[in-house]
């Protein structure tokens, strides 16, 4: 059911697109399918971790499908955030929080999947503190959308290098990785939905995760952008969002 809605979203490309409401509502249409499924393989996986002859083996696989299962449904909880606040239904959230902190975080939850490919996430902050005004879950969430981004795109053995600068009134996040690069055709639709790069072995997922980095930025008034010297030579996205008043003002 996922794939034939998938495919349906996709036939809008190269025809008219839908209007903001019908493309709100297209992406929590998108959550809901995703859960259906979803509720079945955590459940099953569930009841196979019942078991306890089960060996090493089997329960690093259990592991494995709730981590994943987590990181979707926090997919699809995104979707329907994101769905509801372009159709008037919940405000943005406004709460002041502390990006380096939150940002911390999202590195030190996914810093496991990097060490498995032997690759390092160096992070550099500036030495006062930079409040930025929103959602801090969805902050986070475009935050695990580039950092996947760049392991997934990165060889073993490589670095992703995280920066965060103040440029006049905005606060920049940069993702750069040693990865497989772009070229300037790729850069120009990446932020589209379903869209995705790499050849056919690297294309897995739904293609929507830099789509919600675009729309999560710009819902708080931000942007994302990316640059790459060509193919063999990385890629470097930046993520700007306005910085709350408290911070301009300290």
């Amino acid at each position: 059911m996922v794939s034939f809605q998938l495919q349906r979203f996709r036939d809008y490309q190269g025809e008219s697109m839908p209007s903001q409401d019908q493309g709100a509502k297209l992406l929590a249409l998108i959550a809901h399918e995703i859960r259906s499924p979803l509720s079945v393989i955590t459940n099953t996986a569930q009841l196979l971790n019942m078991n306890e002859d089960a060996t090493p083996e089997e329960r690093a696989c259990y592991e494995l499908i709730m981590r994943q299962a987590r990181q979707i449904d926090d997919t699809a909880n995104t979707l329907i955030s994101i769905s509801r606040i372009k159709l008037g239904k919940d405000p943005i959230p406004r709460d002041d929080f502390l990006l380096c902190e939150q940002l911390f975080e999202v590195i030190e939850s996914s810093r496991h999947l990097f060490e498995k490919k032997s690759m390092r996430v160096r992070l550099e902050t500036p030495p006062h503190a930079t409040t930025v005004s929103g959602s801090k879950i969805l902050f986070k969430q475009a935050m695990i959308n580039l950092l996947n981004n760049a392991l997934k795109f990165s060889p073993s053995n490589s670095n992703v290098h995280v920066n965060v600068s103040q440029e006049n009134e905005r606060v920049v996040v940069s993702v750069k990785d040693e990865g497989r690069g772009l070229d300037p055709n790729e850069t120009r639709s990446l932020f589209s939905l379903y869209v995705q790069s790499g050849d056919n072995s690297n294309r897995s997922g739904l293609g929507m995760g830099l789509y919600l980095v675009k729309k999560i930025a710009r819902l708080h008034g931000g942007g994302v952008s990316v640059s790459s010297e060509g193919h063999g030579k990385g890629c470097d996205f930046r993520l700007w969002l306005p910085i709350s008043d408290s911070t301009l003002m300290a």
